[in-house]
């Protein structure tokens, strides 16, 4: 499993890949729906995540501003936020400093 393989010593995106999984599991394709129904148009958007960003942007919605999120670094979550800061793109440079 995923966890097991983290408790042997791979990160999060790694342990995803050796046992068969994508990255990320999360499809954002509803978005366009959802965003439609409600007419959103242009929005602001709170997350770290660039993925969130392009699928809003995707769903031809305008983002006039992407609002970090802001994270507590603790030893049980520091090497979980490097590697989605290093192999995801997130934004935690505020709290690790810039690892890229």
């Amino acid at each position: 499993t995923v966890y097991k393989s983290q408790h042997e010593g791979y990160d999060t995106v790694d342990a995803q890949y050796i046992n068969g999984h994508p990255n990320d599991l999360r499809n954002y394709d509803y978005l366009k729906d959802i965003l439609e129904h409600y007419r959103v148009s242009v929005g602001r958007l709170i997350t770290n995540n660039p993925q969130k960003e392009l699928a809003f942007e995707m769903a031809g919605v305008s983002l006039q501003d992407s609002i970090k999120l802001p994270s507590t670094v603790n030893d049980y979550n520091r090497g979980y936020l490097e590697t989605k800061m290093v192999k995801n793109n997130h934004n935690f440079i505020q709290e690790l400093g810039d690892l890229r």
